[in-house]
């Protein structure tokens, strides 16, 4: 089973590249751009959960105790919406 997953700009309606959110985030967060790893892993954190079908409204509350994620968190659904699909 493969899960699949982009973030659309809420702003243009346009998929964006993982590596253009992550440049995004960074300068708005005022964290180098690093080229190995995402801002705070969170697309190895959040992405594969919201390509499962988790929303941000739950990765919230799973997340709620811990500010720096929460700060992501909205970040990023402020800026996106969801598309994720299965294939099997």
């Amino acid at each position: 089973m493969a899960l699949y997953l982009q973030l659309i700009s809420r702003k243009t309606g346009e998929a964006e590249s993982f590596s253009h959110i992550d440049e995004e985030m960074c300068r708005y967060f005022g964290a180098p751009i690093l080229k190995d790893e995402y801002f705070r892993y969170w697309y190895n954190i959040f992405g594969i959960q919201l390509a499962g079908g988790i929303s941000f409204a739950e990765l919230k509350e799973m997340y709620s105790d811990e500010n720096e994620d929460l700060e992501v968190l909205n970040w990023l659904d402020e800026r996106y919406t969801v598309d994720n699909w299965v294939s099997r």
